[in-house]
């Protein structure tokens, strides 16, 4: 009797661990084309990493935006570009990040479905560039926080 008890508690531990291992599909807008984060998290919610794990992304991120202000506000310059040094710091944010996918699957589907490693890699020297990532990381985690809690 406890062998059955036991395999059924299994297989209920791996029917819930499942549900939790489906790739994030993004529902894009079919004017843009661009992922519509609102609709992909509600469509998605239990395939989202905590929001503890997405913070720590956020944090990091917020690091190197406050450095890119800093950095823009003593250049006193219209057409700034990013620092070679600053752009070093988006790198390793990207080295983090990846770091994160490979320790944690949910982490590893989110970028796969929000193109996060993609939009870190396409920042280069652009301050407007890394503005739309910082904002639209900050959606992402608003979104989740209010529909996963």
């Amino acid at each position: 009797m406890t062998n059955n008890n036991q395999n059924r508690n299994n297989n209920n531990y791996n029917k819930n661990n499942n549900q939790n291992n489906k790739a994030i599909t993004p529902s894009k807008n079919p004017t843009t084309g661009e992922i519509d984060i609102e609709k992909t998290i509600k469509e998605n919610k239990n395939n989202m990493p905590t929001t503890t794990q997405l913070r720590l992304l956020l944090s990091n991120s917020v690091i190197v935006k406050n450095k890119i202000e800093l950095e823009k506000n003593t250049k006193n310059n219209e057409d700034y570009k990013i620092s070679e040094e600053l752009q070093n710091e988006i790198k390793y944010l990207l080295i983090k990040h990846i770091y994160q996918c490979g320790r944690d699957e949910s982490i590893k589907r989110f970028d796969e479905g929000f193109d996060i490693s993609k939009k870190l890699k396409e920042i280069s020297d652009s301050k407007l560039k890394f503005d739309q990532y910082y904002r639209y990381l900050e959606e992402i985690v608003a979104y989740v926080k209010y529909y996963k809690g």
